[in-house]
């Protein structure tokens, strides 16, 4: 009994850490991001820290390209005539895409019919 918890333990990190073909690599990041969301595991100080660092130089970049954009753009007037005239059409496009990943969601977990008993097969 004990080799087999041990054997299953063992097949079940080496299937995990295959990261040769794209659909294990894609299922490895999204468990990895999915149990960083869903907050049941509790972050370490060093993954705090991580993760920290990481939104602090996304952010920094996005201000930066922000900034040299609205001042380099040479659009006049009120500061929101200026953030449309400069990210209009990101903000149009944005929007475009999350109602597409959206309805695409909807659609999907509609049309599945294991989702009916998808609490079945999660992993505890």
């Amino acid at each position: 009994m004990r080799y087999e918890r041990r054997d299953r333990w063992l097949g079940d990190v080496r299937q995990r850490q295959r990261n040769v073909v794209f659909p294990d690599t894609a299922a490895n990041e999204s468990r990895f991001w999915r149990n960083i969301i869903s907050g049941k595991e509790k972050l370490s100080l060093s993954q705090i820290v991580g993760i920290t660092l990481m939104y602090l130089a996304v952010s920094a970049v996005a201000y930066g390209v922000i900034s040299t954009q609205m001042r380099v753009s040479g659009i006049q007037g009120t500061l929101w005539e200026r953030i449309v005239g400069n990210f209009g059409a990101w903000f149009i496009l944005l929007g475009v895409g999350a109602v597409f990943l959206l309805v695409g969601k909807w659609v999907s977990r509609r049309s599945n019919p294991a989702n009916k008993f998808s609490h079945l097969s999660r992993r505890k």
